[in-house]
């Protein structure tokens, strides 16, 4: 397998469907992403544009959140030490659609903590009844080890 094979080296993962959301005032958590015999996890939250206007009154914010076990447990990830390509704030929050200069685009977070299984809280703030079409994936990698007949922990291939 060369180097430069990025489809054979990540999988993407489809944490929550390609849907318009018209959650209100809830929040709502993704599938749950098991991360055994992967190196780490990066989070994408895909938004599109909302059927009415954002604002501070009317808007939606994700939160990073971990566990041990695959069905309870879960908390807002909000250790610095535990994401890279981002940050999270003192309750987790990790990307925001509060104006309309948020919506349409893609935010990404790393997670590199040492839980085994992560999801993705959305939060809605409002009456979101015209929705906002989201969707949230993750990427992963497998964790590479070395081939035999490596002398100093690196691969041979």
């Amino acid at each position: 397998m060369s180097m430069k094979d990025l489809a054979n080296n990540v999988l993407s993962t489809q944490l929550y469907t390609p849907q318009n959301n018209t959650q209100s005032g809830t929040t709502v958590n993704s599938a749950v992403l098991d991360l055994k015999g992967k190196n780490g996890a990066m989070i994408e939250w895909v938004v599109g544009e909302h059927g009415g206007t954002t604002s501070g009154s009317l808007k939606h914010h994700v939160t990073l959140q971990h566990s041990d076990a695959s069905s309870s447990g879960y908390a807002d990830v909000i250790d610095a030490k535990d994401v890279s390509f981002g940050a999270v704030d003192a309750n987790g929050i990790w990307a925001e659609v509060k104006q309309p200069a948020d919506e349409e685009k893609n935010y990404q977070i790393g997670y590199t903590g040492n839980k085994r299984y992560v999801r993705v809280g959305i939060v809605a703030t409002g009456n979101h009844s015209a929705g906002i079409p989201m969707a949230v994936n993750a990427i992963t990698s497998d964790i590479h080890k070395p081939e035999a007949g490596s002398q100093n922990g690196t691969a041979t291939a």
